[in-house]
């Protein structure tokens, strides 16, 4: 004795992004999400570590302003032994 149960699922909804995204800008702009995030190799490639002696981490710009919510920790030795036979 039991019971049987039937459930719908929910329907799968299939999105072609590169189909999707010029329409939605054009025609809908509300349907894209833009995520803003920080472009990291651009910061490694313009700014720098002010005392990279003291490993206090602190980054600036090029001008020697500090920019705020970003720091360096220095990277450690990681060392790999591989037995041969």
């Amino acid at each position: 004795a039991g019971t049987l149960r039937a459930r719908k699922q929910p329907d799968a909804w299939h999105v072609d992004a590169e189909r999707f995204l010029p329409w939605a800008r054009a025609n809908a702009p509300g349907l894209v999400r833009v995520r803003e995030e920080p472009d990291k190799a651009a910061l490694k490639r313009t700014a720098e570590v002010a005392f990279p002696e003291s490993h206090n981490g602190t980054v600036v710009t090029p001008a020697g302003e500090e920019i705020p919510g970003v720091t360096v920790t220095p990277g450690v030795i990681a060392y790999h032994v591989e037995v041969t036979k």
